[in-house]
Parts: C-alpha cells; sequence; structure tokens
C-alpha cells in the first residue's frame, strides 16, 4: 500500500474483498496514539481500526487551518462541531492527547457562539 505519512499502511482494510489482498498492518508505535486502546475500542478488529485511522487522517490532516478559517469566519457553530467531532473521533481511537486538547478548543469556541 502506500504510506500517509503517519505510519499507516494504505493497503486493504475491513472491506476489501476476502483474498483480494493481504490484511494491513498496524505499526508497533504511532506517536500519540495508544494502540493497544484504540484497537480494544475496535474489539481487536485490526483491519477496522486501520481504516478509522486512515479516514481519520484524511478527515483531520488540515484540521488546525480548517479550524482557524471557521474561527477568522466567525463561524463559531461550525467550529463547535468540528472540535467536537474532532475530540470525539480522537479519542476513540485512542488519540488521548488530542482529544483532551481539542477538548479545551471545544469549550474555547463554545465560549464564542451565540
Amino acid at each position: 500500500g502506500i504510506g500517509i505519512g503517519i505510519g499507516i499502511d494504505i493497503g486493504a482494510g475491513a472491506g476489501a474483498a476476502a483474498g483480494a489482498m493481504p490484511a494491513p498492518r498496524l505499526p508497533a508505535h504511532l506517536p500519540g496514539i495508544d494502540l493497544a486502546d484504540g484497537l480494544r475500542r475496535c474489539r481487536d478488529n485490526a483491519p477496522l481500526y486501520h481504516d478509522l485511522l486512515v479516514m481519520f487522517h484524511r478527515r483531520f490532516a488540515d484540521a488546525p487551518a480548517h479550524l482557524g478559517q471557521l474561527c477568522r469566519e466567525a463561524r463559531y457553530d461550525e467550529a463547535a462541531v468540528f472540535t467536537h467531532t474532532l475530540r470525539g473521533t480522537a479519542a476513540n481511537l485512542g488519540a488521548h492527547a488530542l482529544g483532551a486538547a481539542t477538548a479545551r478548543l471545544e469549550q474555547a469556541v463554545a465560549g464564542r457562539r451565540d
């Protein structure tokens, strides 16, 4: 598969046809992510967890720029939804420090909402 810069191999995922490609491998270590916790939350389904990590990266790779844009445009309701989604997703995947930092952002954004 193709590497995406976070140590995750984009190969076959949970939705791949049986026998078409080997199951993706999770790295032994991924900075900032408790892989054991995230995998446990996925009921030890490594292909599913792999797919969720890849989707997380694709959806939130530009999170700082996107959140900055929403705040510059005073779109605080959208920023609140975005930070809430990022926080919850990060926590569920085992990115606990990111989830905690995003919770603080979520509170700050909530304070700016009308």
